[in-house]
């Protein structure tokens, strides 16, 4: 009889329970009589190529997930062509980024609800934050959602500071994500769907249009 890998070790012992009634024989010696029934030399030889399957079924999986992480890293990095070059046609001054006409330190008064209302700044700070959220250095995103990449990010609730000509911000972001791979849209299944997190950051943007994040604390949407 062909051996056949995938007969579950249920089914041989049920059957060498039978056998060792049928012919009187101790349980083991029934178990290697069974095991030949389906084609193996005995019980043990079939725990054999069963874990020989178990350890192929891992390796096969951790080969698929490799490359679905790969497939997942190279759209991330095609979309993150366009917002970085989105980002360096910001070519204006920092005064005109701002909408100041003078030096930031002296710009200070009534600063708060004019950058509040500077869509061109605040386009820029999403930029910044979108780039940030496509790379994920540091694994938060595919933590969370290991089959979905970030789309868009949109900036709420900002906060300006002024301290040594750096400009200080602080706010919220809404961060929608969508399936990274290739799927059938027909299917409406929610492992598809699109994923909403929520996110807060701290971040200074230097005269020289330079942005350093401090602080991006990301999280689930409850």
């Amino acid at each position: 009889m062909k051996k056949n890998p995938n007969v579950p070790t249920s089914l041989i012992r049920q059957k060498a329970k039978k056998i060792k009634k049928e012919k009187s024989i101790p349980y083991l010696q029934a178990l290697n009589e069974a095991a030949k029934d389906f084609g193996h030399s005995n019980f043990q030889n079939h725990k054999n190529v069963k874990e020989e399957k178990r350890i192929e079924h891992l390796a096969l999986k951790a080969n698929a997930e490799h490359q679905l992480w790969e497939d997942k890293a190279k759209e991330a990095s095609k979309r993150l062509k366009p917002v970085l070059s989105e980002i360096k046609s910001f070519s204006m001054s920092f005064q005109v980024l701002l909408g100041i006409s003078t030096d930031l330190q002296l710009a200070k008064k009534g600063l708060q609800k004019k950058l509040k209302s500077n869509a061109l700044l605040k386009k820029f700070i999403e930029l910044h934050l979108l780039k940030d959220a496509l790379e994920d250095e540091d694994g938060v995103i595919d933590d969370y959602e290991q089959h979905h990449i970030p789309a868009q990010l949109d900036v709420k609730n900002l906060n300006f500071k002024v301290k040594n000509n750096i400009l200080k911000v602080e706010g919220e972001y809404d961060l929608a994500l969508e399936f990274a791979h290739d799927y059938d849209k027909a299917d409406t299944s929610e492992f598809f769907q699109n994923r909403t997190m929520g996110g807060w950051f701290d971040l200074r943007i230097t005269q020289e249009k330079e942005v350093k994040i401090e602080i991006n604390d990301i999280w689930t949407e409850l």
